[in-house]
């Protein structure tokens, strides 16, 4: 004889399913993320983004005027 499925059961592994799952923006960005890192180009500019920033090579944006 087969073991009966409670509404309980099917809900306990719905929630266990749930606990597993992630989001579309969540999926959304580990493919951009996956696609970033992907690109030596991007990962060298990045690179270079981080010594020009710890070297102080920044300038303080606090308005579009100041990007002109």
């Amino acid at each position: 004889m087969t073991e009966a499925i409670t509404i309980k059961d099917v809900y306990e592994e719905i929630q266990k399913l749930k606990s597993a799952m992630i989001t579309k923006e969540e999926f959304s960005r580990l493919v951009d993320t996956i696609e970033i890192i992907s690109n030596p180009e991007t990962m060298d500019q990045i690179k270079d983004s981080e010594h020009d920033i710890k070297s102080g090579k920044v300038k303080k944006v606090s308005s579009v005027n100041d990007l002109i």
